[in-house]
């Protein structure tokens, strides 16, 4: 029997709410937060702009922010509310082997699809992905961790927000090794004169916490 991809859809949001609620996670929409000692995980369902009503993509969107930590590395005071995957510095999207398509949506529901099979790939996704990656971040150790990884993934091309939380990081654990590596690629990318404010940025940010950029220069 043919399904109704927006009812389908608004079970499965259901069942992802129900399941985020054991974890601890507060709902606000589609967006899901959970707070721990220093650090705010969450994550959210999120919808191709390109939907139909018989047509819906979607995906898992993950991210961390560091609560004491965000007015260094954003300028801006932190807010809980605004606390969704895209306004921290661990953003990742969950990618499923199982269903990818080749898009960066991995989930597609139309009439024809198989409900039962995609509903249980969802669920795994999050027991095996979501949920334990988020958990992962929730300390300074394990968000420090997450953001070299992806340091490390991208061969150093993150935004300046997730660097300097790194490096605040790195330097909070006495990552010397790491701290100078990092410092050194940095001063070096921004010594273009055409960069020159967000250098003189990025040395103020790292002052209030003690760094001092200039013993990295080479």
């Amino acid at each position: 029997m043919p399904i109704v991809p927006v009812d389908a859809f608004a079970e499965i949001a259901r069942e992802v709410a129900a399941a985020a609620k054991e974890r601890g996670f507060r709902r606000k929409a589609l967006v899901f937060r959970k707070g721990f000692e220093e650090i705010f995980g969450a994550f959210s369902v999120d919808r191709s702009k390109w939907n139909r009503a018989d047509d819906i993509e979607f995906r898992f969107s993950i991210d961390a922010v560091h609560v004491s930590l965000h007015e260094i590395y954003s300028w801006e005071p932190f807010r809980e509310k605004d606390c969704r995957p895209g306004y921290g510095v661990a953003a990742q999207t969950i990618r499923r082997d199982s269903y990818c398509r080749g898009a960066d949506f991995p989930w597609r529901l139309d009439r024809d699809t198989n409900l039962d099979a995609l509903r249980t790939d969802v669920h795994d996704a999050l027991e095996t992905d979501v949920f334990p990656r988020i958990e992962a971040m929730s300390s300074n150790k394990g968000l420090c961790e997450a953001l070299w990884e992806l340091y490390e993934q991208r061969k150093g091309a993150v935004y300046l927000s997730q660097r300097i939380c790194l490096i605040c990081l790195l330097h909070e654990r006495d990552q010397e090794e790491r701290l100078d590596r990092i410092m050194r690629a940095t001063l070096a990318r921004l010594s273009d004169p055409k960069k020159q404010s967000h250098l003189v940025s990025f040395v103020a940010k790292l002052a209030r916490v003690g760094i001092d950029a200039e013993r990295f220069q080479p």
